[in-house]
């Protein structure tokens, strides 16, 4: 069994008992280790939302091979985790995929993005079994004029 992960206990009655009764039984035997149960895979959580670093919130004149930069995610699992990078143009409704499968905390663009353009961004965390984080929060940014 791996530290610091919580399991769930399956247990079938012998004989027949309350639900409430069983429960009761089945938690009593958890929790002094004793009592037949078989235990099930770990429980997989999602790894802490990433907090966006650079650019900051807001920022203007920024340049337009923009390098973008968030705080490690943290998984109670210690599973591997890569990053999604997702833009949006002028507003914040209509986001897409700018990078996928990242194992870095930055990512500098590959394309130039449009001067003088208002930009929106946030980053998810994905751990090796597929689980997203909650999204780290919306920021936007102004690109410099040329």
């Amino acid at each position: 069994m791996r530290k610091n992960v919580p399991y769930i206990a399956f247990c079938r009655p012998f004989f027949d008992l309350s639900p409430v009764k069983h429960l009761q039984i089945v938690l009593l035997g958890v929790l002094l280790g004793v009592g037949g149960c078989e235990e099930a895979a770990p429980v997989n959580t999602a790894p802490s939302a990433p907090v966006l670093v650079e650019p900051k919130a807001d920022a203007t004149g920024v340049s337009p091979t923009i390098t973008f930069v968030w705080e490690q995610s943290e998984d109670k699992e210690l599973d591997r985790i890569r990053y999604a990078l997702y833009l949006s143009q002028g507003d914040n409704s209509s986001f897409t995929r700018a990078a996928n499968d990242l194992v870095a905390t930055l990512y500098t663009s590959e394309n130039a993005l449009l001067a003088s353009t208002k930009y929106f961004w946030y980053v998810v965390a994905i751990d090796e079994h597929g689980l997203p984080s909650p999204k780290s929060e919306v920021r936007s940014f102004n690109v410099a004029d040329r």
